[in-house]
């Protein structure tokens, strides 16, 4: 049987509804697919899901537009892969930033967010193992300053929920794309203005929760080194 969200040994994980960004998701037991639309432009996306020796592109995604660019973030500069399978001049179609030099597919494991803007529009169908498996818990350590990352889980909704288990300190921020700007989210518990802690970008005007999909990666800046726990449970 398919059930929205995720099901995995009979636990519901998933903490929110599934939208316009991540359309369907469905899993049996800890092996799953999530299907991902991918509009043109760039865009941030996360694995969702364990596949392969390295979690590369060529493993992850079944088939990729020619012109397809992705960008992965080292906490100071982007290091670009562009995929072209027409070119014939790298054995894996994948070349650095100028087109025509070869390199290596892009390793995109689950926790690690990254821009993509296709060749095409597209669905991207991940398939792979739920990490971690049941009764377990994934420790991501996040260190401080800017971090592009997604939720190792293929949940969504608030960062707060129980599943998606985002650790909140004082002065932390995170920032979600919209395909042309960003949407900052701070949050500090010691101001005592905002009821649920969190503000706008002036860092004193009451905002939102901000809230993730699932397959959508966002910058987080935790303001100190950090571990995030997310834990599957095996009920």
């Amino acid at each position: 049987m398919r059930t929205k969200a995720l099901l995995c040994a009979a636990a519901v994980v998933a903490a929110g509804a599934v939208t316009s960004m991540a359309q369907n998701v469905y899993s049996l037991n800890v092996v799953g697919y999530v299907n991902v639309n991918v509009g043109l432009g760039y865009n941030v996306y996360a694995n969702p899901l364990s596949n392969g020796q390295t979690n590369g592109a060529n493993e992850i995604f079944s088939s990729l537009p020619n012109g397809t660019t992705i960008l992965t973030w080292n906490g100071s500069a982007y290091t670009a892969s562009y995929y072209d399978a027409s070119l014939g001049i790298s054995p894996n179609n994948w070349y650095q930033a100028d087109g025509v030099t070869p390199s290596v597919p892009p390793s995109l494991p689950p926790g690690l967010g990254f821009f993509m803007n296709p060749g095409s529009a597209f669905t991207a169908t991940f398939v792979g193992n739920v990490v971690p498996a049941p009764g377990t818990t994934n420790n991501l350590a996040v260190p401080n300053g800017y971090q592009l990352v997604g939720s190792v889980l293929p949940v969504g909704g608030s960062v707060t929920n129980t599943s998606f288990n985002l650790p909140l300190n004082n002065g932390m921020t995170v920032l979600t794309w919209n395909g042309s700007a960003y949407t900052a989210y701070y949050y500090d518990a010691s101001l005592g203005i905002s009821p649920n802690n969190w503000y706008l970008s002036d860092g004193v005007t009451p905002g939102p929760v901000p809230s993730i999909n699932v397959g959508q990666g966002f910058f987080w800046n935790p303001a100190q080194t950090t571990t995030w726990s997310q834990t599957l449970s095996a009920q």
